[in-house]
């Protein structure tokens, strides 16, 4: 690509909050670069908890989060931060008021967003939570002895910094993005306020403010990934009886994933790789739901006896924005040769975090070698993590892995391998492969169209199959 030489007299503006944005900021200032930092509103759903760096059951993820504690490590050092780590405490965790509830919400999101994890049944969580964290192997998963994890108040730490070291913070809101104002590579943010600013570089770090500020059709290949879930009310008696596990259902390249709080029972089911169910703010498939309530009647038939000979549990939708294989950062692009994207994957902002700011501060200081990164697992191949450094920009094709076989794929024979975490009570494992043909059959039938609560045409790359992103080369 073109080289775009930075104007020392134009700040680098990062428009975003958490983890990712803060950190950035003060590696920029670090360097001696103009930066500002633009806060927008936190998100709704909270960043990963540090807990689940040490806590993740996922044989997989554990080598990913300790190259993310050392790179935390290293920033601290480097940076002259207070400690951001600390050791891992051997205390029951999930004795602690509402922590428990924010660990198994960390679980729903980490499982919409197309994570493979396995969580033990709830009975056993607790006692499990102590070995976890004193060192000891679970379901595959070994966590070392005096190991480290993130402080909790991490944020407050890097907003204190930023603070303390003068870094230029504005506050009004962005709410506007025009490229080539002055030239090809040009940009100006409009704020809230009416007032407008001319950065070298923008970066922005989350898939919500891509998705806001820059238009849809130039939007770089983010792929939608649409969840639903069912939701069941249970009397707390009768919710006491049913032993549900906090479980996910392995279904191929799905997952399921049972939550129970109470006398609530939430069951999710990801539809990442679905494409009719990948379109945002549309209804839920009327095929799909039919077959998650099969699906469960079959695998829980003590959770669906309690509604009578017709239940009818009430049937919700989750959307949310993830990128195509753990992106940390992207761009610039030819045809947007001030943008950086810094989209930290929602449920692991914390993770990416120190990765996206390195790999973004290492094309600010050496623009001419268009850095983009790919930090991101085989997926469903090996558990093996590695990172990709592309020059030149990033040329982006998602990884086929033939037919995607899902709840309402055309291949109804993926169902008998359906597999389930192993539990405490046996009375699961001789259920999951037995799902009834009644599953099948409502598979093969031709699918529903979706009824669009609004008709007016959406823009959206979940039909496109591997769009090549490239860069103009010099």
């Amino acid at each position: 690509m073109d080289d775009v030489q930075m104007d020392a007299s134009k700040p680098i503006v990062i428009v975003g909050h958490g983890p990712a944005a803060l950190l950035l900021a003060l590696e920029i200032q670090h360097k001696g670069l103009p930066v500002v930092l633009v806060p927008q509103p936190a998100r709704g759903i909270l960043p990963m908890n540090p807990e689940l760096v040490s806590i993740n059951a996922d044989g997989g993820l554990p080598s990913l989060f300790q190259h993310s504690i050392n790179l935390w490590r290293s920033a601290s050092e480097r940076l002259g931060l207070p400690a951001l780590l600390q050791p891992k405490p051997t205390a029951d965790l999930a004795s602690s008021p509402g922590r428990e509830k924010l660990l198994r919400d960390e679980a729903v999101i980490d499982a919409l967003a197309g994570e493979k994890i396995t969580f033990l049944p709830t009975e056993m969580l607790a006692e499990n939570l102590r070995k976890w964290l004193a060192g000891s192997t679970v379901r595959g998963a070994k966590f070392d002895e005096g190991g480290q994890m993130l402080v909790p108040n991490l944020e407050e730490i890097l907003q204190t910094a930023i603070a303390e070291r003068g870094i230029g913070t504005l506050s009004a809101a962005v709410v506007g993005l025009e490229l080539g104002i002055h030239g090809p590579a040009s940009v100006r943010l409009t704020l809230a306020d009416g007032s407008a600013v001319e950065p070298s570089y923008v970066v922005l770090s989350s898939v919500e403010l891509a998705k806001k500020l820059v238009p849809a059709a130039m939007l770089p290949p983010l792929r939608p990934a649409r969840g639903h879930y069912l939701g069941f009310d249970v009397a707390p008696d009768v919710a006491s009886t049913l032993d549900l596990p906090l479980l996910v259902t392995r279904l191929q390249e799905g997952h399921m994933l049972i939550v129970q709080r109470g006398g609530h029972v939430d069951v999710f089911y990801d539809a990442i790789l679905e494409p009719r169910q990948a379109t945002p703010k549309t209804e839920p498939d009327d095929a799909l739901v039919v077959n998650l309530k099969q699906h469960m009647e079959k695998l829980f038939p003590t959770l669906y006896q309690h509604f009578g000979p017709a239940p009818a549990p009430a049937v919700a939708a989750y959307t949310q924005w993830v990128t195509p294989d753990f992106l940390p950062a992207l761009g610039p692009w030819s045809t947007q040769p001030n943008i950086i994207y810094s989209v930290g994957w929602v449920g692991r902002e914390v993770t990416y975090a120190p990765a996206a700011a390195g790999n973004i501060l290492a094309f600010l200081t050496r623009p001419q070698e268009g850095i983009a990164s790919e930090f991101k697992p085989r997926r469903f191949v090996e558990n093996t993590w590695r990172q990709r450094i592309v020059t030149a920009g990033l040329a982006w094709k998602e990884e086929s892995h033939g037919a995607a076989p899902t709840l309402t794929g055309k291949d109804a024979a993926y169902m008998n391998n359906v597999q389930a975490a192993p539990t405490a009570n046996a009375q699961y494992a001789g259920s999951i492969n037995q799902v009834e043909k009644a599953i099948s059959a409502v598979s093969l039938k031709p699918q529903t169209q979706f009824r669009e609560k609004n008709s007016k045409p959406k823009v959206t790359t979940a039909g496109i199959k591997n769009p090549p992103i490239t860069a103009d080369k010099k």
